[in-house]
């Protein structure tokens, strides 16, 4: 009895969570807030060794008169980045001619800023890349007041990159989108890959420099602005904001997840934790159980968690198609992607704990 009290408290606390990202995805088309069009906005770009992907992003710019400038922050790159871009128009700044001993995504993020001359600041990571009409859907959906972050669709090429499935769910529940009282509102942070900011809002609490310490900046940036009364809102990608991420193999998506994630879990508010534990208890319970009931051969069992399997599965695939380019088999396997989130999950708690440092894009990066 009280396994079966169990089982139905997690399996309500899941769909709360597969609601919110169905929720926001699917039903979000009116966009509920007072708008405006900027005078002019900067892109800034935090850039280190990103000479295989910041060629796409780019040549996705479209050339608008609204569009104030181009800046490529070049965070001490051993690459081809700073003539890749360069090439494509962009302003390079480097982080060295402002700050000899320091570096980071924070760092490059801020010095962008502080030399750039928009109304507004668009902060994009290198991996992003932009459709045809993906500026006139940005434009046309600015806040009149507080900052704009879009979760990009996440673009898959190779097998492996399915393996950022549950990541990436999770990464957008802890950021509370989708919440049936306020679907755009983000509640714990921002998008790190895309964040539209007015600058005087940016400069008041401090910007980037005020969280240059932490490897979490997208969150504990947001709460900084949250708690001075800067809304952040977030709008669905409608693909046509988009990112490929670690296309250099797994170990590169092993550890790019595994860098922060303990560190996001501990920032994240108790009733997410508590939907999130369920949804990652849930793709273990199930599938053990099911396993017992073919053991066993014990028939109402087999049935009951098949149909459980198939449901879990089904709700997980309705909301992957809208996250990103991860399939169907993908999602009835969830087992296996599960267990690989769990591995980067537990890697990621080792790491902090320990306080190691990781090898990330040709620099020891320590977690705090």
């Amino acid at each position: 009895m009280l396994i079966s009290i169990l089982l139905l408290i997690l399996f309500v606390l899941s769909f709360i969570g597969f609601l919110r990202i169905i929720n926001f995805y699917y039903f979000q088309k009116d966009l509920k807030y007072n708008k405006r069009k900027p005078k002019s906005i900067s892109i800034i770009i935090p850039a280190r060794n990103e000479e295989k992907r910041i060629e796409k992003l780019l040549r996705s710019i479209p050339k608008v008169e609204i569009l104030e400038e181009v800046l490529v922050v070049d965070d001490n790159s051993t690459d081809n980045t700073e003539s890749i871009s360069r090439k494509y128009g962009a302003k390079v700044l480097k982080v060295m001619d402002f700050y000899l001993e320091k570096g980071g995504k924070s760092i490059a993020c801020y010095v962008g800023a502080i030399n750039s001359k928009g109304e507004y600041l668009l902060f994009i990571d290198a991996d992003v890349f932009f459709e045809d009409s993906a500026f006139k859907y940005i434009l046309e959906n600015i806040p009149e007041e507080g900052a704009l972050t879009i979760m990009p669709y996440h673009q898959t090429e190779k097998f492996y990159e399915q393996f950022s499935l549950y990541s990436n769910l999770i990464a957008l529940l802890g950021i509370e989108i989708g919440k049936f009282s306020n679907p755009l509102g983000v509640g714990n942070g921002y998008f790190g890959p895309f964040f539209l900011i007015k600058r005087e809002d940016y400069f008041k609490v401090g910007g980037h420099k005020s969280v240059e310490d932490s490897i979490i900046e997208d969150i504990m940036l947001g709460k900084k602005l949250v708690r001075a009364g800067i809304k952040i809102y977030s709008i669905p990608h409608k693909k046509l904001i988009k990112f490929r991420m670690y296309p250099e193999g797994l170990k590169s998506l092993f550890m790019g997840w595994a860098k922060n994630m303990a560190s996001g879990a501990t920032n994240t508010s108790l009733f997410c934790v508590m939907i999130i534990t369920s949804i990652l208890s849930l793709s273990f319970i199930i599938p053990t159980k099911l396993a017992e009931g073919i053991i066993n051969l014990n028939a109402l069992s087999i049935a009951l968690y098949s149909l459980l399997y198939m449901i879990y599965s089904t709700a997980l695939y309705i909301c992957a198609r809208s996250i990103g380019s991860f399939g169907f088999l993908t999602c009835l396997l969830f087992p296996i992607f599960s267990s690989f989130y769990f591995a980067i999950f537990f890697s990621s708690v080792v790491i902090k704990l320990f306080k190691l440092r990781i090898n990330w894009r040709g620099r020891l990066i320590k977690v705090k």
